[in-house]
């Protein structure tokens, strides 16, 4: 199990608590993923709404597909998180390369 920066690094009479925080982080990680694959793929989707909640299903289905997730997940490591990461950093692009990948990805 990673222990990276300040979750790992002190010491203290409980040795679990490090590790048990970081499973936290992770786990948490994982879940913004799926949220972020569901909000990307909504705004991809356009302005219908029903194509909207079915892209982001099948995106956040899709990402949940994905070979190793729950392995990654429950061993609480660092990929769920980083991957939950990125995804909220292209969505929050509004810059020239959100138009490039919306024009990329948009069908229609």
């Amino acid at each position: 199990m990673p222990r990276p920066g300040a979750y790992g690094r002190r010491r203290t009479s409980r040795d679990g608590l490090p590790p048990a925080l970081w499973l936290v982080v992770a786990r948490a990680g994982a879940l913004l993923g799926l949220a972020m694959a569901f909000r990307l793929a909504r705004r991809l989707a356009g302005p219908a709404r029903a194509a909207g909640i079915g892209a982001g299903l099948i995106a956040a289905g899709a990402l949940v597909l994905t070979p190793g997730w729950f392995t990654n997940v429950a061993h609480g490591n660092e990929a769920p998180l980083a991957v939950g990461l990125m995804l909220w950093v292209l969505r929050a692009s509004a810059g020239p390369f959100w138009a490039v990948s919306a024009g990329l990805f948009r069908t229609g």
